[in-house]
């Protein structure tokens, strides 16, 4: 027979009582773990989606099925895992790349910390080689892309060995938990499940009222918030803190992001191993060819500069950040327009008039359309950029479809992504205090 309301509740109750004994375990045992888990919310539910655990950054659901099957050991893990899948942000580092690959890539560098911090893996996790042992997330998952051309399937298996690609175990998908990408859980996306019956010990299983998993506004900054405020705690009450927690402090702490970094993963994704991005020649796409055009190894980039009044107490730093970011590459040709609601200055640069940054003239100040850029580009076919980057606050129209080629968003503190296409990455104010 199926759940009676207050059969699930008294469920969920004794579920909610073991997740908060485990974080108090943890918070004698691992410190920063626990005391991290200490600023999220536990939400035991019941729901087809969610057949094992998951984090939006807010929060840690878990299925009540799934943690009752699980041992002391397998829960104090299950608990750490998703408290460092907030810490390390892997629901905004999967940026465009494919959502259940990324996954099992994060899963990797998830567990393998935990197991350097002395908590046992349950067999059945997902563990990087030893020759993966240096590598990030986004290392593992370009690894994983160029070994399997089609991403796993939810859910699939492998009885032990290693699957191959890195990761040794069982499941090849990452089953262990289920990441929360733009706001909404991955199996939501593909339909919510409702093709599919799912059925537990205690019968089929529906949608929970409580499964709202969403992306809250502002989440990295308050995860830097929660970083800096336990480790506080900690050096005020332990006097130090590991080494490897003071470098996410530092991170956190730090007030400039350093674009040269993201543009170096940004570029490298763009044309590194399997994943080069050429663009096709045009002279011959008229005859219906699609040839790979020539050209010499240099970052063809294209700024756009939205110069509406909402950034413009922004643009010294915009264009600080930029002339250190060219300085990385040793050949270059860079293409700069200023965009209000219409395009109203376009400069070109590269290493015979190279860009500088002090002396810089604005133009515009109107309102805000992401479009004129996109379409000046398609119009001049001798600019092919391998990377285009925005900078703007975010409010306004873009197009709906996205280019041929990488876009990064540049954020103001408070912008929000204007396209659901594109990288995304937040300028911090100078002013910002942590």
């Amino acid at each position: 027979m199926p759940l009676t309301d207050k059969e699930l509740a008294k469920l969920k109750k004794t579920t909610l009582a073991l997740m908060c004994q485990d974080r108090q375990k943890l918070l004698v045992r691992f410190p920063f773990t626990g005391g991290f888990l200490m600023r999220l919310e536990f939400i035991p539910v019941r729901d087809k989606r969610l057949r094992t655990a998951a984090t939006d950054g807010e929060r840690v659901f878990m299925d009540l099925s799934f943690c009752s099957k699980l041992s002391a050991d397998e829960r104090l893990f299950v608990m750490a895992h998703e408290a460092w899948h907030c810490v390390m942000m892997h629901m905004l580092r999967c940026q465009d790349r494919d959502e259940r690959l990324f996954n099992v890539a994060a899963d990797m560098e998830v567990n393998r910390m935990l197991s350097k911090e002395g908590l046992n893996p349950p067999q059945w996790v997902l563990m990087p080689k030893d020759n993966w042992s240096d590598l990030s997330a986004e290392e593992m998952y370009e690894r994983l892309q160029r070994r399997r051309p089609a991403p796993p399937q939810s859910g699939a298996a492998k009885a032990g060995g290693s699957d191959g690609d890195g990761a040794e175990g069982n499941g090849l998908s990452g089953q262990f938990d289920r990441h929360i990408h733009n706001g909404k859980d991955e199996e939501e996306e593909q339909g919510g499940g409702g093709g599919a019956t799912v059925t537990d010990e205690w019968g089929e299983v529906g949608f929970d009222k409580d499964f709202r998993p969403s992306i809250p506004k502002g989440i990295a900054d308050k995860i830097r918030e929660r970083i800096v405020a336990v480790a506080q705690q900690m050096q005020r009450t332990r006097g130090t803190i590991p080494e490897h927690l003071e470098s996410l402090v530092s991170a956190a702490l730090r007030p400039q992001i350093r674009w040269q970094e993201v543009l170096a993963q940004f570029v490298t994704s763009c044309y590194g191993g399997s994943r080069r991005w050429l663009p096709p020649s045009r002279r011959h796409l008229g005859s219906g060819l699609y040839l790979q055009s020539s050209r010499k190894e240099c970052l063809r980039a294209v700024v756009a500069i939205d110069t509406s009044g909402s950034t413009t107490a922004d643009l010294p730093q915009f264009f600080a950040e930029l002339g250190s970011l060219l300085e990385t590459f040793g050949d270059y040709e860079l293409t700069v327009i200023q965009c209000d609601c219409e395009i109203q200055h376009v400069e070109r640069f590269d290493v015979s008039n190279p860009f500088h940054s002090p002396e810089w003239e604005t133009y515009g100040h109107g309102g805000t359309d992401f479009r004129p850029p996109f379409e000046y580009v398609a119009d001049h076919s001798e600019i092919e950029p391998s990377c285009f980057i925005y900078i703007t606050d975010g409010c306004g129209p873009a197009p709906d479809n996205p280019p041929p080629y990488p876009v990064l968003w540049i954020l103001t503190d408070d912008g929000e992504k204007p396209a659901p296409w594109g990288w995304e990455l937040r300028l911090k104010s100078k002013n910002r205090k942590y």
